[in-house]
């Protein structure tokens, strides 16, 4: 294949790749209703989270009136389901009976026991310290998975003591989701816990699931832009990488093979 021939292909490639990248504006504004759907959400609900942590204080000075509040909307309903409940279980009870089967039945009624005025106050006097860092989505994905991608990757990361190099990288990639992996037996600096013992406080779900709008906002929305666009601007871009390193080594040994 002659030089010219193989400027002549690049030119080609880099072409379709161009005409598939002018394309993004328009993929954009056909998923635009799919991504401010998304975005809705995700500022929907890191602004209930943040009235809801600010409004916190005064939730908890006010805390009698709240609570009986919530106990007069709340046990009513309540009350209704509870009734709804018996008159279901009496009707399948009668209909057991007249078909001569047996008569047990198998629901289970809504027991709620109403709030007090302490528990109210202490509940909201705790929330803001108590969710303060799961704003950050780096601390609550590694709250929330750390048990379990500890005990997957932490051993892997352990056996790459031996050689600095390793270590660092391994530890650099996975230490997010790890605990101090310095072998038993080795100094542990700074008295953390080594060898992968996991020792931390659960995870706290209220919070991380309060948090749930930063995950969409900065996890998912990225996520979908990115598949949406992929085949407009990754994909191309890695098939004319693809494509001129498989040029380039043809050429190369059509000119060294023997003539």
């Amino acid at each position: 294949m002659a030089g010219g021939q193989i400027a002549t292909k690049t030119i080609e490639n880099v072409g379709d790749v161009a005409s598939k990248m002018t394309r993004i504006p328009i993929v954009l504004l056909q998923n635009l209703p799919l991504i401010a759907l998304l975005m809705l959400v995700a500022f929907a609900l890191i602004g209930s989270r943040e009235i809801l942590i600010e409004s916190s204080p005064f939730i908890a000075e006010h805390a009698v009136i709240f609570t009986a509040a919530f106990n007069a909307i709340i046990t009513p309903i309540v009350d209704s389901i509870v009734i709804i409940v018996d008159i279901v279980k009496t009707i399948q009870a009668i209909v057991r009976k007249i078909l001569h089967r047996s008569t047990h039945t198998h629901f289970l009624k809504p027991v709620f026991a109403p709030l007090h005025v302490e528990q109210v106050r202490r509940f909201f006097t705790d929330l803001p310290p108590r969710c303060r860092r799961y704003t950050n989505i780096g601390y609550t994905l590694s709250k929330a998975t750390r048990a379990q991608t500890n005990s997957l990757l932490c051993p892997l990361v352990r056996i790459t003591y031996p050689v600095p190099w390793m270590w660092k990288t391994t530890n650099a990639l996975f230490g997010w989701g790890i605990v101090n992996a310095v072998p038993q037996g080795t100094y542990i600096p700074d008295g953390f816990d080594g060898n992968c013992e996991l020792r931390q406080a659960p995870p706290d779900w209220l919070c991380i699931g309060l948090s749930s709008g930063y995950l969409i906002g900065e996890i998912l929305l990225p996520l979908l832009i990115v598949l949406i666009l992929w085949p407009y601007t990754f994909g191309p871009v890695l098939r004319l990488v693809y494509r001129e390193v498989k040029l380039g080594l043809t050429w190369f040994f059509r000119k060294i093979a023997p003539s």
